[in-house]
């Protein structure tokens, strides 16, 4: 598949909404000439047909993805590729199709139109993927990369770009069972676009408002000619624009795959990811003593900014044994970097709004691994496929925060507006906190077919411990926390799939989050339960 597009505009949504009005508008005028066309050519003369019947297997999901927008299957909801409509949990699928026909430039603009979901609550915000499911947010523990959590501890996120991705996965409700603690509300599952069979030739170009222009690029397939035993994929983007708000929207990342097939029945992908961002860290209005926010920048856009590196590195493998045993191991590095600095208004006089400056820097580190073994069998009129699981998160972090004394040279009269200040960043040492969390998760689950029944029923014991040590170097102070929690989630579920396609069902499921927040009394709260 070898694609070059070139797309020049103040309005991407608009170009695709208005190409799909066109392919409607051909695709109906060619279904009402059919019944004409085919009455014509039928006569007493012609010959009937035996009918011919076509039968074939589905695409792969991969494929299936770059050219429909409407998902098939899905693995989240259950850690077993599992066809949605059997599937007795609310799942929401956005394709890379959809994300194309729809112009999405984040995973928020991605799963915005997706039941339940609500993206960013607090209006306009470049620095986190805000998103809501049933009511609940999700931010900071439902990101979930290729079944693997992005967690949050101190400050920084994980970003990930809508054009790395094959699809988006909207899993709704509690999901501890097989992902441990989380939120009730579910979470956001993004799947990496990885090597494929068919080759892939993408090169485009874009370019809009505000001067924000972007190049992207997408080739993939078997390194030789006729050999799938070795396949590659390479992903990369630029991007450089601002917003009306002049607040920078820069990112360029390389993401590179590759996937070795030594039998039919073993696969082995090793994948990287290599991402530099740089946005505003205070992106707020100035709002005066009165009250009134006005349409004008807090911070300076020539001072604040928010400057995240971040690398990842893993690997996937599968290994079907003769006796309908399938082990599959998924695990992956990641490592964040992230400066950030930014003015805020201290005090007032008049019309002159006084300010000080402010750091942030947070370092983290993530070693996961979920480790599988999936069976298939058996029990009478009963069919099974068995779940296994065993996984383990390891993270460590460093944060930092600085403050400065208000500076003349950072003040900002609202009378006369002037951007363009620089200055010094202050040091990160106002408070300095080390956070460490390790999890570690033993769950299984039973998805069972009879007749047209689907049964899925599933258990999970997990352990976690948070620690953090939180030190004030100009007070002299420290503060210490170790907490030690573990919770038995489980969910079960019924579904009756009816010959129309109709598929009823009922599911139950359990979460639970820990949390390190404190009573009156100074204890550490029991984790919450969903």
């Amino acid at each position: 598949m070898a694609r070059v597009f070139l797309n020049v505009s103040n309005n991407v949504s608009r170009i695709y909404r208005d190409s799909l009005f066109v392919t409607t508008a051909i695709v109906l005028i060619g279904i009402a000439a059919s019944p004409a066309a085919a009455q014509s050519a039928t006569d007493a003369s012609a010959t009937a047909l035996e009918p011919i019947v076509i039968q074939g297997g589905a695409a792969s999901d991969s494929k299936a993805d770059r050219t429909s927008v409407a998902a098939k299957n899905s693995s989240a909801a259950t850690k077993i590729n599992t066809p949605l409509v059997e599937t007795p949990r609310s799942v929401s699928v956005t394709t890379e199709k959809e994300i194309e026909q729809r112009g999405a430039q984040s995973i928020i603009e991605a799963v915005r139109y997706s039941a339940g979901v609500t993206t960013g609550p607090n209006g306009f915000d470049p620095r986190f993927d805000q998103i809501f499911i049933r009511g609940f947010n999700i931010t900071t523990v439902g990101d979930y990369r290729d079944s693997l959590r992005q967690p949050y501890i101190n400050y920084g996120m994980f970003r990930t770009d809508p054009y790395q991705l094959q699809r988006v996965e909207v899993i709704k409700g509690p999901v501890s069972v097989l992902y441990g603690s989380g939120s009730p509300g579910g979470l956001v599952n993004k799947i990496s676009k990885l090597p494929t069979e068919e080759p892939i030739h993408e090169v485009g170009i874009s370019y809009s408002t505000k001067d924000r222009a972007q190049a992207m690029f997408d080739f993939g397939g078997p390194i030789s000619e006729g050999n799938d035993d070795f396949l590659y994929r390479i992903v990369g983007l630029a991007r450089h624009g601002d917003n009306n708000f002049d607040i920078a929207d820069d990112r360029y990342f390389l993401a590179p795959s590759f996937t070795w097939k030594p039998d039919e029945g073993t696969s082995f992908t090793l994948y990287g990811l290599a991402q530099s961002d740089e946005t505003d860290a205070n992106v707020g209005a100035i709002t005066t003593v009165d009250g009134k926010i006005l349409d004008i920048r807090q911070s300076d856009p020539d001072y604040d900014y928010q400057k995240v590196k971040q690398q990842q590195i893993g690997y996937q493998f599968e290994h079907e044994f003769d006796n309908g045993l399938t082990f599959r191991q998924n695990l992956r590095y990641s490592h964040l970097d992230l400066r950030a600095r930014y003015l805020g208004v201290s005090s007032w006089t008049g019309t002159v709004a006084h300010r000080n400056a402010s750091s942030i820097r947070d370092e983290m580190n993530v070693f996961q691994v979920d480790n599988q073994l999936e069976a298939k069998f058996d029990t009478g009129p009963l069919a099974h496929t068995m779940l296994f699981g065993l996984d383990y998160t390891n993270l460590q972090s460093n944060w930092g925060y600085g403050i400065g004394a208000v500076n003349s040279a950072f003040d900002f009269d609202i009378a006369n507006p002037t951007y363009g200040v620089s200055g010094a960043t202050p040091a990160y040492d106002f408070i300095v906190a080390d956070a460490d969390m390790r999890q570690v998760g033993v769950y299984a689950l039973d998805q069972i077919e009879a007749g047209n029944w689907r049964f899925n029923l599933g258990g999970r014991q997990t352990w976690v411990n948070q620690t953090r040590d939180t030190t004030y170097p100009s007070f002299g102070l420290n503060d210490s926390e170790d907490v030690n929690k573990n919770a038995f989630s489980w969910q079960a579920g019924a579904l009756y799939l009816f010959d129309n396609g109709i598929a009823p069902f009922v599911s139950y499921a359990t979460s639970f989050d820990p949390v390190t927040n404190r009573s009156a009394s100074g204890k550490i709260l029991e984790p919450t339960e969903g």
